[in-house]
């Protein structure tokens, strides 16, 4: 297959989730979500030019159980909002798009390079958090968005060495979304297993309508 072909397949991400269409399975568990509380090595923060990103390197985050075969470890985590606080989700639920979506990128541990795991049916995860607006600031979500400061342009980096994921995701983690789908930006390789909490986290108007878009995306 050549360029960027499977683009133009059938199991493409992002989608609308119908809530109505949904089925239930009652033999898919909670994730077991391994150094997610815990501050681990350095992380980078990375304007890419389409969403700010945050690279793991030598942390080691993995997530394993839920709708997973594999355990999968955490290559990096990147944000998608929009111009409003009413936009900016890549997947909605019932037609509904949130102000922001945070994107948790895996590759299972059976691979070494992420080329070799691009090639291979389920290699990847996405735990996926959606994001609302609430009425106080998400205190968690401040190292991240005070460091955002630094990373207004294209192509700027900023070290980021307190920080902790698991305070920016719900509470509850046995009750997701789950499909097999495609990475939402060519090669559009269809090798992902998709979750999304079906619990979101609140943050403020501020955060997003302001922090965010002082970013030149």
């Amino acid at each position: 297959m050549d360029g960027n072909a499977a683009c133009g397949l059938k199991k493409q991400s992002p989608i609308d989730i119908v809530t109505k269409d949904v089925k239930y399975n009652d033999h898919l568990k909670e994730f077991v979500m391994s150094g997610y509380d815990e501050v681990q090595g350095t992380l980078f923060l990375h304007n890419n030019g389409h969403s700010v990103q945050v690279d793991t390197n030598d942390a080691n985050w993995t997530v394993s159980g839920g709708s997973l075969a594999d355990t999968y470890k955490l290559l990096q985590f990147h944000f998608h909002w929009g111009k409003d606080s009413k936009t900016g989700s890549e997947h909605t639920i019932n037609s509904q798009q949130y102000p922001l979506e945070m994107h948790m990128v895996h590759m299972s541990t059976k691979y070494d390079d992420i080329h070799d795991a691009l090639t291979e049916d389920k290699s990847l995860t996405v735990i996926t958090v959606m994001f609302e607006v609430g009425t106080e600031e998400n205190k968690h979500f401040k190292t991240l968005t005070d460091g955002l400061k630094k990373v207004k342009h294209n192509g700027e980096n900023e070290t980021l060495t307190t920080f902790a994921i698991k305070p920016m995701m719900p509470s509850n983690l046995a009750d997701y979304y789950t499909y097999a789908g495609s990475l939402t930006t060519p090669p559009c390789s269809e090798v992902v297993v998709w979750n999304i909490f079906e619990e979101t986290v609140k943050i403020s108007e501020k955060q997003v309508i302001y922090e965010l878009r002082l970013l030149h995306i």
